[in-house]
């Protein structure tokens, strides 16, 4: 009898053990400071994102050309983050929980307006070039007030994110993001951004 309590003790350390070095306290700081993927001709798209004390600040900007010259619309985007499971495996390998509060659109030239204006884009029909629209104002598809689930890690100073699947998008836990985008990871910046991510 004791001999089977001394080997399931010990059958017990052992897993208590595997868990402990397969799962970290998160380190909430990992993802402070400014991070960016410059745009990329196959996306057509460029992104700025600011963490700092469970707040970020976004800046999704679309381009029209493959060299990235010309501008059509961004998104910007503020809201709040937390970093939950981490696992090792990595620098730093994490679940995060992103909620935005604020989303806002800016068309910059009459062909994006009229492109957002044709399809009626998050319900709304008057769109103008150059003047910003608050997701929140949007009568279908608000882009606010969701949060969206997902996995992200850092190696050798990259950060690499997830992205949406068949079976995973990011409504809930459950549907978290789990397939990495190996082919577009950001990097540091010392770029500042606007203390204001929605001032024209």
């Amino acid at each position: 009898m004791k001999h089977a309590l001394l080997m399931l003790a010990l059958c017990y350390l052992l897993v208590e053990t595997c868990n402990a070095e397969t799962k970290k306290t998160v380190d909430q700081s990992a993802l402070d400071g400014t991070w960016a993927m410059n745009c990329d001709p196959s996306l057509l798209t460029g992104i700025r994102v600011n963490f700092k004390n469970g707040q970020y600040k976004s800046s999704v900007t679309k381009y029209r050309d493959s060299k990235c010259k010309v501008a059509q619309y961004k998104f910007l985007a503020k809201g709040t983050y937390k970093l939950t499971e981490q696992t090792a495996g990595a620098e730093h390998s994490f679940d995060y929980d992103v909620f935005p509060t604020e989303v806002k659109i800016l068309p910059f030239t009459k062909e994006a307006a009229e492109a957002f204006r044709k399809q009626s884009f998050c319900g709304i029909s008057d769109w103008e070039a150059k003047k910003l629209v608050d997701s929140r104002l949007c009568k279908k598809n608000d882009l606010s007030g969701k949060t969206c689930y997902g996995k992200a890690k850092i190696e050798r100073g990259m950060l690499y994110t997830t992205m949406k699947s068949d079976a995973n998008d990011c409504t809930s836990a459950a549907k978290r993001y789990v397939l990495f985008d190996a082919d577009h990871p950001w990097y540091r910046t010392d770029e500042i951004m606007p203390a204001d991510i929605f001032a024209n």
